[in-house]
């Protein structure tokens, strides 16, 4: 049991622990904070953050025999769960060290999720309920550092004509609707590997790695089919939406910060431009 290695923390350590803690907004660096601090003044090998309500689970050290689980509340706030790993059991007077520890992470713990959640926020379309522009930016990114040596990775962008004559023509509830569905369509035409963001008001794109170009135009062509037939029957109201389809490739020879494509943002060499009328 572990009881006579335990070190004391000085006032100004301390001072500059909680500093730390304040300043990290981001939850892996608040836990990593959290974890050395530990691991100074108590010796544990590993410890575990989770949050299942943000789908947070961080793990820094290694696991060992012995556990501690400490729940992470406020009142009627939930703020997650810390477990912590060491070879020896631990003492009263090292739980209670630990606990001491938690205690001044709890507020900037909290700052972070707020943090977390705003950034979630940022990246979330609340319409259409798919990633938006910055997410795709992001993800294009990670995609491109894994797939564009392959050249398998690919992309479809969805350009609705009229959406704004639409909107002006139906209520936005029905429009809205209209817009669920085509996603909704897509959704179920993609692989778990794809992802749907929306690019702009009007126009989404679909990121489709470990692809074919071949592949890709059939993609394409089932999806503009798929939208061009689709017709939304609401209240007696039918709406039609008529769409265009980019095909985008990432290649060896593509310089993404010097995109040839009208829109520098997307990122990618436009490889081909389908007409409305879509491609077999």
């Amino acid at each position: 049991m572990k009881t006579n290695t335990l070190q004391i923390a000085s006032y100004n350590e301390l001072n500059i622990l909680q500093r730390e803690m304040e300043h990290a907004l981001d939850t892996r660096e608040l836990i990593a904070i959290l974890f050395k601090a530990i691991v100074k003044n108590i010796g544990i090998s590993g410890l575990h953050y989770d949050n299942k309500e943000m789908h947070i689970h961080i793990h820094t050290g290694k696991t060992a025999p012995h556990q501690c689980n400490y729940r992470l509340l406020q009142g009627e706030n939930d703020y997650g769960s810390i477990t912590t790993f060491q070879h020896e059991k631990l003492d009263e007077v090292a739980m209670s060290r630990i606990e001491g520890f938690l205690g001044m992470m709890l507020m900037p713990l909290q700052d972070s999720l707020l943090y977390q959640k705003a950034m979630i926020n940022s990246c979330w379309d609340p319409v259409t309920r798919v990633n938006n522009k910055t997410a795709f930016k992001r993800a294009l990114r990670t995609m491109q550092q894994e797939y564009k040596e392959a050249n398998s990775l690919h992309a479809v962008f969805i350009k609705l004509e009229k959406l704004e004559e639409i909107y002006r023509a139906n209520s936005v509830e029905q429009t809205d609707n209209m817009l669920h569905h085509i996603i909704d369509l897509a959704h179920d035409n993609c692989r778990s590997s794809d992802q749907i963001f929306r690019f702009s008001d009007d126009e989404f794109v679909i990121l489709l790695p470990r692809t074919t170009e071949q592949q890709v135009k059939q993609i394409a062509h089932r999806i503009y089919l798929l939208c061009e037939e689709h017709h939304e029957h609401i209240n007696g109201c039918d709406i039609d939406c008529h769409v265009s389809v980019d095909i985008i490739s990432c290649t060896h020879e593509c310089n993404c910060n010097l995109c040839p494509h009208a829109d520098s943002d997307k990122c990618l060499k436009q490889e081909q431009n389908q007409p409305a009328s879509g491609a077999a």
